[in-house]
């Protein structure tokens, strides 16, 4: 072979060789991709998930910085990471880089790192209610953050980035507010709030709500979102605490009778029919459980994300482990129609429905004991504030109260405008219990069940105001749903 030929076919092997090097390197040295960023906007400390490929399963093999401040991947995946936004992160284009190989996100990345506060909720409020103030850059260690009340300084009893629950001083002015939050070394300020001598509920609001249909009941994830259900497979949704209601579709006409919010996008419904779905994706798409009835169901109550108990007609009770993905039947010991159910644990809860029917659970519902009252009336709803005390409603002015667990139980002394109101459902906010009831009336206790006063809504708020049906509250705040669409807030 000549030297010329051997000079080729060397050259050939070195092409070859360098051609497989370079497709090695890439096949084990892709590039990273970042396809979707949630949220799109996070304080520093708050976490985000990025969603892509190419990244490594060893979370500290990825290098992800924001404006050049590097976060801290606290768990990886091949096709995803979730990572801590750092305290010196710059708005703009999130970078991944894993093995010298760099990429960056699509869209620009906005660091909230201005310290903030956009609402408060109630905006009126008594001295030492507790309010959500909500906003962003809050400093998640609750003492560090400095909140005061016309110079007064304010307890802030918990904190994330975004909401702060304070009390109102016991000394503070009443009258218009500027409060002032100091966090971080910057400062926020807020006018938009008022101290009230007035109790809670007394300045409630109705809310704008364009449609007609009857609304059952409602579910407060926080203090900014709701929703709510009614004929006609109606369903609601609020993001601003009640002000502003959206209509969701719920892929039914069913009647829902009931709704419970796990948070802003995951919620489970009842309803006639046998009905049960839920979502998890804001009501964009539902999931139909089979609960092997066609009986009318009316109320749910979950402890957890997974445990939770369903009640409706012919003495139904249901049980889920499983975040409502099925059900199992529990022996009620009972055909009457069941109308409300309330658990303080995994362990004890209580039903209640027609002719004076209690029942109480303390192995999860594997037994029910049936409680002995006599009322001549239907009950409608129940709630505990702890193990002892608890407070049942029903038809014809019946309010129920116990201190003993819910063994014995006394009636309270209220009075509606008709002997054939009923009180429909009830909440509890700290030492507050407020209770809807028929003809545009709540009643409210200001002092843990020990006295009641009842107000008019259609007096003090509108007189377009007729039964109201349901009511849920979540710290400081509360909403009420009835007929013809009302929503009081």
């Amino acid at each position: 072979m000549n030297i010329s030929k051997i000079i080729q076919n060397i050259a050939l092997i070195c092409i070859v060789l360098m051609i497989y090097s370079c497709l090695k390197s890439e096949d084990h040295l892709p590039t990273p991709a970042i396809v979707s960023v949630t949220p799109a906007a996070a304080s520093p400390g708050e976490s985000v998930l990025l969603l892509g490929g190419n990244f490594s399963e060893e979370a500290s093999k990825n290098n992800v910085t924001f404006g050049g401040a590097t976060a801290t991947v606290t768990a990886s995946t091949e096709n995803s990471l979730r990572v801590i936004v750092p305290e010196d992160g710059k708005d703009g284009h999130i970078v991944v880089t894993v093995e010298g190989v760099s990429s960056s996100s699509i869209s620009e990345f906005d660091v909230l790192n201005e310290l903030v506060i956009s609402s408060v909720f109630p905006n009126e409020a008594k001295p030492l209610d507790v309010i959500a103030i909500n906003g962003f850059y809050f400093d998640t260690d609750a003492i560090k953050n400095e909140l005061s009340f016309n110079n007064i300084p304010a307890e802030v009893i918990s904190a994330t980035s975004t909401v702060l629950n304070a009390v109102v001083p016991q000394s503070a002015q009443i009258g218009a507010q500027e409060i002032v939050l100091k966090a971080h070394e910057q400062t926020a300020t807020y006018s938009d709030f008022e101290v009230s001598t007035l109790p809670p509920f007394y300045f409630t609001k109705l809310a704008d709500v364009d449609i007609n249909n009857y609304l059952y009941k409602v579910s407060m994830a926080s203090s900014e979102t709701a929703f709510a259900v009614g004929t006609s497979g109606t369903l609601l949704s609020t993001q601003d605490g009640g002000q502003n209601w959206t209509q969701l579709s719920s892929g039914t006409s069913t009647t829902l009778r009931d709704v419970h919010a796990f948070d802003s996008n995951s919620l489970a419904i009842c309803g006639s029919e046998g009905l049960f779905i839920k979502s998890t994706d804001g009501a964009k798409n539902w999931e139909t459980v089979d609960t092997g009835t066609t009986e009318r169901l009316r109320r749910l109550y979950f402890v957890n994300n997974s445990i939770g108990w369903m009640v409706g007609s012919g003495g139904l009770i249901f049980k889920t482990d499983d975040g409502g993905q099925s059900w199992n039947r529990q022996v009620s010991g009972t055909t009457f129609s069941l109308y409300g159910v309330y658990f303080i644990n995994e362990q004890t809860g209580w039903v209640v429905g027609n002719d004076d029917t209690i029942l109480k659970t303390t192995n999860g519902g594997t037994t029910w004991e049936l409680i002995g009252v006599v009322t001549g009336e239907d009950l409608t709803s129940v709630v505990f504030k702890d193990e002892q005390t608890g407070w049942v409603t029903g038809d014809d002015n019946v309010l129920l109260a116990t201190t003993d667990g819910g063994m014995s139980w006394t009636k309270q002394d209220i009075v509606l405008a008709d002997d054939g109101d009923d009180l429909n459902d009830i909440t509890i906010m700290g030492d507050v219990i407020l209770i809807v009831a028929d003809d545009h009336q709540m009643v409210r206790s200001d002092d843990n069940g020990a006295t009641w006063i009842v107000l008019d809504r259609a007096t003090d708020i509108s007189s377009s105001i007729l039964h109201i049906e349901g009511i849920d509250s979540f710290l400081g705040a509360a909403i009420a749903v009835g007929r013809n669409g009302i929503i009081i807030h």
